[in-house]
């Protein structure tokens, strides 16, 4: 192992935090490599027979065989910002009044366009009623056309025999 103590999650690369959480504390493997309690417990229920990342050496069947880790570092300025940075990007906060206006805005937006969508609906509605009776009215006068064209016929035929009979 080497000599230098990783300061993250070698599974998840995520930093290990002095306030984390307890699924995020950190735990030795007995190879003594360290990650965070969940993502090697994850690593652990995932497979059947699981390997450290790192070295690949067997890791233990059951989550027993890890040791907590307590980290007793001294915080620099960098630290405390750091660990200030990641706070603030996780602590849900009141939204800010721009983005109150934002969002009102997009929703004022979003009704306008789902009113423009209802009434774009029912146009293209009475555009397909109108197309469906048009549709049928050429139908009919086509079934007319072929009747008159029918009898026309009928009646030149008639018209030439009438006509044969004279001659």
């Amino acid at each position: 192992m080497s000599e230098e103590l990783h300061l993250s999650c070698q599974i998840c690369l995520s930093l290990f935090l002095l306030d984390g959480s307890p699924e995020a504390e950190p735990v030795a493997a007995p190879c003594g490599h360290v990650f965070h309690r969940d993502c090697v417990e994850g690593l652990i229920e995932s497979r059947y027979q699981p390997l450290c990342t790192i070295c690949r050496a067997p890791l233990p069947d059951m989550t027993i065989g890890l040791l907590k880790v307590y980290l007793n570092l001294e915080e620099s300025e960098f630290d405390r910002e750091l660990q200030k940075a990641v706070h603030e990007a996780t602590a849900p906060e009141a939204p800010d009044l721009d983005v109150t206006l934002a969002i009102e805005e997009c929703e004022e937006k979003l009704h306008a366009l789902q009113e423009e969508q209802q009434y774009n609906q029912q146009v293209l509605s009475a555009l397909e009623s109108q197309w469906i009776a048009i549709d049928k009215l050429h139908d009919d006068a086509k079934k007319r056309a072929n009747e008159l064209e029918g009898k026309l016929h009928v009646l030149t035929e008639r018209l030439a025999e009438l006509e044969g009979r004279h001659d």
